[in-house]
């Protein structure tokens, strides 16, 4: 019995470790991001990439599991914002919102937004 709560208190340990380390390697200050910025001119432009209802979905449950309050979808392209918008509402509003209940929950920490804003 002693083992088996060992065990039980080192894993919940561990997954406790790595949920704050993963936050921590996806988290970034505003003087990290004046660092970087600073450092690497070139990186700190705007770029775009496809947004495919699989990131929305899996992000969401993440910061679900989390408990992650928000999670931003940010794109400058102003269909995907669209669509990712119309994905989102689907399942808050449209007919998905009676289908999965949990997925609903995730999907309600979406925003979509057009830039980051820090301050």
């Amino acid at each position: 019995m002693e083992q088996a709560l060992s065990a039980i208190l080192l894993f919940a340990g561990a997954s406790f470790f790595f949920a704050l380390a993963e936050t921590s390697l996806f988290s970034i200050s505003p003087w990290q991001l004046a660092q970087i910025t600073q450092r690497h001119p070139r990186r700190g432009k705007i770029v775009a990439s496809a947004i495919t209802s699989l990131d929305i979905h899996d992000l969401a449950r993440s910061a679900r599991t989390y408990a992650v309050r928000a999670m931003y979808v940010v794109h400058p392209v102003r269909e995907l914002r669209d669509f990712a918008t119309s994905l989102r509402d689907r399942w808050l509003e449209g007919q998905g919102r009676q289908f999965d209940s949990l997925r609903r929950e995730a999907l309600e920490r979406v925003a979509v937004r057009k830039e980051v804003i820090l301050g």
